[in-house]
């Protein structure tokens, strides 16, 4: 039996800890003693509740007891007979710990029809667009096929060489698809090392600085009087991110009459980040919720994979990605990185 323990406090906080829809268990200093325990732990842990169970349950959280109401919101669980119960551990001075339960059986099994559900209309959208993206091809090439096979005998041999370049182009074009897939699907081991995000912007725009002065591009560095804002990526990674961003950013502004893409690193919270802006003609907020879609394009020709494998990549080195745009004023990608660890 669960020790009967009387609560110093008024009488009626004692019985709101009994009446609460949530489960509350007491464990002594050195976790030897269950000192507490409300109806509603009992209720949720299937019986009465002593050191073993809990213990058993959570053993390794209470050798590291949280204190931050985000764990109980988002965090752990563990499966209790057919029920899965959230848990939040809470020291308190005296040394004793608070084990604080609901039930989140419910809340779990929605979370994973949403997940199968998003899934499921990713994959959709991914064959759809796979299909559209070789379908296109492979019917220029039966087509051109076709014609040059009923017309073997008729066509000069320009004529025939002419059919059978579109057939080429087109065949090259689904392996451009597939090569896209592949460095989608499998992207390597990343080599994670003190990077400085404000050098590695510069090697960038001396790379393409031809280019976009060619093209009349001005490339404004925000950051040009920084010191160096290291962050923990991976080299090659991070040039493939930061050079998919500024070639798209180059794109957006080509029909400007000043065109200006501005580069920005810094440190945030806990965090560095790199910012692409330019000040293109913007996104909307149907575009903005499908640029990370593969097989999605804001321009004519694209095939929609830079932006998933620039996510990919980001992710990869323990970062995110945000878009901010204002359609007819510019877009923004914020790239936030880790930092590298000192010393």
């Amino acid at each position: 039996m669960t020790p009967e323990v009387a609560f110093a406090g008024p009488l009626p906080l004692a019985m709101v800890l009994e009446k609460i829809d949530l489960g509350i268990v007491g464990v002594s200093p050195s976790a030897e003693l269950v000192v507490y325990s409300n109806p509603k732990a009992r209720e949720l842990l299937g019986g009465d509740v002593d050191a073993d169970m809990v213990a058993e349950l959570f053993g390794s959280r209470l050798r590291g007891a949280r204190t931050s109401i985000a764990s109980f919101l988002i965090g752990d669980w563990v499966r209790v007979g057919e029920h899965c119960v959230g848990f939040s551990v809470y020291e308190l001075p005296d040394g004793s710990q608070w084990i604080i339960l609901r039930d989140v059986t419910d809340k779990l099994r929605l979370q994973r029809v949403a997940e199968g559900t998003t899934v499921a209309n990713n994959l959709g959208y991914a064959f759809a667009g796979l299909a559209h993206e070789l379908g296109n091809p492979i019917n220029s090439v039966k087509m051109a096929a076709t014609v040059l096979r009923e017309n073997m005998t008729t066509f000069s041999a320009e004529k025939q060489h002419e059919y059978l370049t579109e057939i080429v182009s087109e065949t090259v074009r689904m392996q451009e698809i597939l090569r896209l897939m592949q460095g989608f699907i499998g992207l390597g081991e990343l080599d994670l090392e003190p990077l400085d995000l404000a050098d590695e912007c510069r090697k960038l725009v001396s790379l393409v600085g031809r280019d976009t002065t060619r093209k009349g591009i001005a490339i404004v560095s925000a950051f040009a009087a920084r010191g160096p804002v290291v962050a923990r990526a991976d080299a090659t990674a991070l040039r493939q991110v930061l050079l998919n961003l500024l070639t798209n950013a180059t794109e957006a502004v080509s029909d400007r009459d000043m065109p200006q893409i501005t580069l920005d690193v810094a440190y945030g919270e806990g965090a560095a980040y790199v910012r692409v802006h330019d000040n293109g003609r913007g996104i909307s907020a149907g575009e903005k919720e499908r640029l990370f879609f593969p097989f999605y394009s804001t321009r004519p020709g694209g095939m929609g994979f830079g932006l998933v494998i620039v996510k990919k990549l980001v992710s990869a080195m323990g970062g995110t990605i945000e878009v901010t745009s204002e359609p007819g004023v510019g877009t923004s990608f914020e790239v936030t990185l880790p930092l590298a660890e000192a010393g």
